[in-house]
């Protein structure tokens, strides 16, 4: 268990991974979601939107009001984690630090899980196409292990790996998705692929100062850690302004696409410790709680 320490995993099995408005398993457990069922108490109403199941809409309600309105409940369910991590080689430079980063958090994130007698699927991109699955508590060593042991890169594209692990599945939990998104481009496919499914995404953005503010002067060769092309430039301060600019758009450019397909997006610095950005960043923005 060499990713966490253990004094703060003791800390994580206080919190809860906040479900929100999905169905994140279809047995008892811990953590509360807006599903009617055993051991399920009325939170409200909320107006009736396309989509909604008829039998939730409160028709005694609709007398009254003349107006289309749902009942919601809070049911005990057991969250359904699923964890795709980025292994591709961008995420491996600078010493390796988001590679570190996103694996710690995975292990944060997916020990809350557990600890609350969830299920957590961990799915490497690029990759086999294979995932691996923990479930309760009594697999949360194996869980950590597991992360200890992923490989950097190599395997199948991230369509691919979603396609074969996810399959025809329809039951909608939560998908933690860990990236430095340099390859953006590939990500639209797949937040629209995870929206029709119904999951609930938690884009986490890690990203480090040195991508945007890099320690260069004069003559270098710069290489894509992604494509391994090369480019031949001399800095100077007016190129770096630029690069600064260019880092800084693309940030934005990826906070909105995710937005646009109905994920939380996250930006993460990959060099502040993993208790910080838990306790602290994470439980801010209500991803944990």
């Amino acid at each position: 268990m060499s990713l966490l320490d253990p004094k703060f995993l003791a800390r994580l099995e206080r919190l809860e991974l906040r479900v929100g408005r999905l169905v994140a398993g279809d047995r008892p457990g811990d953590v509360a979601s807006l599903r009617r069922g055993a051991g399920s108490s009325f939170r409200g109403h909320r107006g009736y939107v396309p989509g909604d199941d008829i039998r939730s809409i409160d028709w005694n309600a609709f007398v009254r009001l003349d107006e289309l309105v749902v009942k919601e409940f809070d049911a005990e369910v057991t969250p359904r984690v699923t964890i795709l991590i980025d292994a591709s080689p961008s995420m491996a430079t600078e010493g390796g630090v988001k590679a570190a980063t996103a694996r710690k958090l995975a292990a944060a994130l997916g020990w809350i899980a557990l600890a609350r007698h969830g299920s957590v699927r961990v799915i490497p991109f690029p990759g086999t196409a294979r995932d691996a699955a923990f479930s309760g508590r009594s697999g949360a060593a194996a869980f950590l292990r597991h992360l200890e042991t992923l490989p950097e890169s190599g395997g199948d594209g991230l369509m691919d790996v979603l396609s074969a692990a996810y399959g025809g599945r329809r039951h909608p939990g939560i998908t933690l998705l860990l990236s430095d998104f340099w390859a953006a481009d590939r990500f639209e496919s797949a937040l629209g692929f995870l929206r029709r499914r119904g999951e609930r995404v938690e884009a986490l953005h890690l990203w480090i100062a040195a991508e945007a503010s890099p320690s260069l002067d004069g003559p270098v060769v710069l290489t894509d850690a992604e494509s391994g092309r090369t480019l031949r430039v001399v800095m100077t301060p007016a190129l770096l302004a630029r690069h600064r600019k260019a880092v800084e758009d693309h940030f934005d450019d990826v906070a909105r696409t995710a937005r646009a397909f109905g994920a939380n997006h996250h930006r993460l610095d990959a060099e502040a410790t993993v208790e910080s950005l838990v306790l602290d960043t994470l439980r801010a923005r209500a991803v944990v709680g």
